[in-house]
């Protein structure tokens, strides 16, 4: 069984890398792919090429191993390349891959999103949520573009390219 969390971000998916995921690794008797640190270093390159646009190959994993990586899934905050985050990954891992994606209420989620931005200091409240043509004129900037997040449109993305799609709810 070759399972992938994909994320998204700010839906509890630190707490299933550090808890829940080794654990269930252990008690399966399956490998984390953080325990081994040329598979971590694989995904780790494979993230960065996919967000960089570079050529992607298949990764050679063994026949029982959980990944979970939140930035697979799109160039979190601005949705924008869904359709190639999803070809790209179906390259890598195949379609016999099982894809896990957390979810989170959408409020609760946006709020989380923001507050996170806000304490970094990376963007002002009201350039956060921006629509395409605003978003684009201010591309230096982090936005999040509101009108791209739409997970019915990621679970069809991905439920087209792999065999095995399931959501996790936050809640």
């Amino acid at each position: 069984m070759k399972f992938l969390h994909i994320g998204l971000p700010k839906t509890g998916t630190t707490y299933l890398q550090k808890k829940i995921f080794p654990k269930i690794a252990e008690i399966k008797n399956i490998l984390y792919y953080e325990k081994k640190d040329s598979l971590k270093k694989a995904i780790d390159e494979h993230v960065e090429k996919i967000y960089c646009g570079d050529e992607i190959k298949k990764i050679s994993l063994p026949d029982k191993i959980i990944i979970s990586n939140e930035n697979l899934i799109c160039d979190f905050p601005s949705f924008s390349r869904l359709e190639e985050y999803a070809e790209k990954n179906l390259i890598a891992f195949g379609k016999d891959c099982k894809i896990l994606i957390t979810i989170r209420n959408p409020i609760e989620y946006l709020s989380s999103v923001c507050n996170q931005a806000l304490k970094s200091h990376i963007v002002s409240p009201e350039n956060f949520f921006l629509e395409d043509k605003v978003y684009f004129k201010n591309y230096k900037n982090i936005h999040f573009q509101i009108n791209r997040y739409n997970i019915y449109k990621i679970y069809d993305l991905y439920k087209k390219k792999f065999n095995e799609v399931n959501i996790l709810k936050f809640e």
